[in-house]
C-alpha cells in the first residue's frame, strides 16, 4: 500500500509506525529450494543484493526459524506471485481466521480483493 506523503505523523497512544531510512521496501521468501528478494513491484532485487538473498537463503533453511500460521504464509506467497500484494494477503488471511466478516482499507488496490472493503 503507498501511502501519500505528510508533513506530520500521527500521534497518540493508539498509533505506531517506523521511519522508512533506507530506499528499498523488498519482500524476502523462498521458492522451490531458493530465496528471492522482491520489490513491491515485483522485480527482483537478487543480482543486486546478493549477500542478502545468500543470508536470507542461510536464515529461511534454518530449523530454528518458525513461522506462524504457515498455510496463511504460503496462500500470500501464492497469490503475491499471481500479482496480490503480500501484506494484503497475508493480513485478509489473518483476519478472517480471526472471525472478521471484512478488512476495512483505504487502499483501493487492496479493496478490489475478496474480503475487504473500500473505507471512502
Amino acid at each position: 500500500m503507498l501511502l501519500p506523503r505528510t508533513e506530520r505523523l500521527p500521534e497518540g497512544p493508539d498509533w505506531a509506525y517506523e521511519l522508512k531510512l533506507d530506499g528499498y521496501r523488498a519482500l524476502a521468501f523462498k521458492s522451490y529450494g531458493a530465496a528471492h528478494l522482491r520489490s513491491r513491484n515485483n522485480k527482483s532485487f537478487d543480482s543486486k543484493y546478493p549477500a542478502i538473498v545468500q543470508a536470507l537463503a542461510a536464515l529461511l533453511s534454518a530449523s530454528q526459524l518458525s513461522i506462524e500460521h504457515p498455510d496463511d504464509a504460503r496462500a500470500a506467497l501464492r497469490e503475491y506471485q499471481d500479482g496480490a500484494d503480500f501484506a494484503d494477503s497475508l493480513i485478509a488471511a489473518a483476519n478472517s481466521r480471526a472471525g472478521c466478516e471484512y478488512t476495512a482499507t483505504f487502499d483501493r488496490r487492496a479493496a478490489r480483493r475478496s474480503g475487504f472493503r473500500l473505507i471512502k
